[in-house]
């Protein structure tokens, strides 16, 4: 029988420290699920995500096949903190503990053995993490709380943390008195680094525009900075056939997390990377009738959107047209991350605790696959396993 490719999910749990369980969904043998369909799949076949109650300290990770009837394996695993997110390269798997736990682990997909754990310094909070040309590069957000090392980009041995190097881009920002980086998201393309600079205030303002600092991931030098047309930028993801940079800017945000619509700070930018340059706010925030959050594009003529943090519409990133305004709506209240598997397939981490789960939907048409398929916990960050 043909392998069915799979997803994995790290969820939280109450298991002692150090412990590693299996436990297939719904029962069945530590290989099988309830049907026999066959488990043991490579990590190339697998995508990773991960999943959050904030009251739990631990983790697990779990696994979903991508095809149906989208088989459940869970493995449960400890990580160290609840507030995490998710990364895969060098077919490792790596969690990202934020907040003040502020550690990286490093862990084989297929053993769930922990193969490295380093802290990039308590209260840091890290924020994202790339592997290039041998190192780590990890985003620190709040690179300012921390007591030894304020850089805002760290460069480590991506398994031990040996420390390489620190990047501080807090020269990069604009000169309002406070000048916090608030570096965050990531992307690379080729040999460089894209780094999102929100550039907010202490009271986690949008006073001025975003940035982006570029880094050559050969030499830990800063390249240029871009700056953007909007403000608080939250992510950005690269395009190949396109050859552009898209980064969803949140604008300004107002009482009651009330987003101010009206400016010209929110939207949909783009950047070419061959000149380094922002073309601008492509498509604006009121295209979408609320504020933008999380983007993945899925061909030269479909991209996906969160809106609101609650539910998903498409457009089209060459004309930047909108398609479809909903095509998916959390009861939740979040949608924390998008991510689109090898087929253009979406994949949505459902964390409404009356019926969470993986939820999968074909973007083009709008319409829900399967799910949710509960994995243990309330899913959050997903990623697919990278060589």
């Amino acid at each position: 029988m043909k392998p069915w490719p799979i997803v994995f999910v790290l969820l939280f749990a109450a298991c002692g420290s150090g412990s590693v369980i299996e436990q297939v969904g719904g029962g069945g043998g530590d290989d099988e699920g309830d049907d026999g369909i066959s488990l043991n799949l490579s990590p190339s076949e697998k995508i990773y995500v991960a999943a959050a109650f904030f009251t739990d300290p631990v983790g697990s990770i779990a696994t979903v096949g991508m095809n149906n009837p989208y088989p459940v394996e869970s493995r449960l695993a400890v990580t160290d903190g609840s507030d995490v997110v998710v990364r895969s390269f060098n077919n490792q798997l790596f969690v990202i503990n934020r907040g003040i736990t502020s550690t990286i682990q490093v862990i084989d997909p297929d053993s769930l053995e922990i193969l490295g754990n380093y802290s990039v310094e308590p209260e840091s909070n890290p924020h994202d993490l790339v592997v290039a040309n041998g190192r780590a590069f990890i985003s620190r957000y709040d690179a300012n709380l921390a007591d030894d090392n304020t850089d805002d980009l760290w460069v480590v041995n991506p398994t031990s943390g040996s420390f390489i190097t620190g990047i501080n881009l807090k020269p990069y920002t604009t000169n309002d008195g406070e000048r916090l980086a608030r570096a965050d998201q990531m992307t690379l393309v080729g040999d460089f680094l894209y780094v999102l600079l929100q550039d907010l205030s202490r009271a986690f303002a949008a006073t001025t525009n975003g940035k982006v600092a570029v880094i050559d991931t050969r030499t830990n030098a800063v390249v240029t900075s871009i700056a953007l047309a909007g403000r608080n930028p939250t992510s950005i993801v690269y395009h190949a056939g396109l050859n552009r940079l898209f980064i969803t800017d949140t604008g300004l945000f107002g009482p009651g997390f009330s987003v101010d619509l009206t400016t010209d700070y929110g939207g949909i930018e783009v950047i070419n990377p061959d000149t380094n340059e922002t073309l601008g706010i492509l498509m604006d925030d009121q295209n979408f009738s609320g504020y933008l959050f999380g983007i993945q594009i899925v061909s030269e003529t479909l991209g996906v959107v969160s809106v609101n943090a609650d539910h998903v519409a498409t457009f089209n990133p060459s004309t930047f047209a909108l398609i479809n305004a909903n095509i998916y709506e959390t009861p939740s209240g979040v949608i924390p991350e998008l991510l689109v598997d090898r087929n253009g397939r979406l994949w949505i981490p459902e964390r409404d605790p009356a019926n969470d789960g993986m939820v999968v939907i074909d973007p083009a048409a709008g319409s829900i696959l399967g799910g949710p398929f509960p994995v243990g916990a309330l899913p959050a960050s997903l990623t697919l396993i990278r060589p």
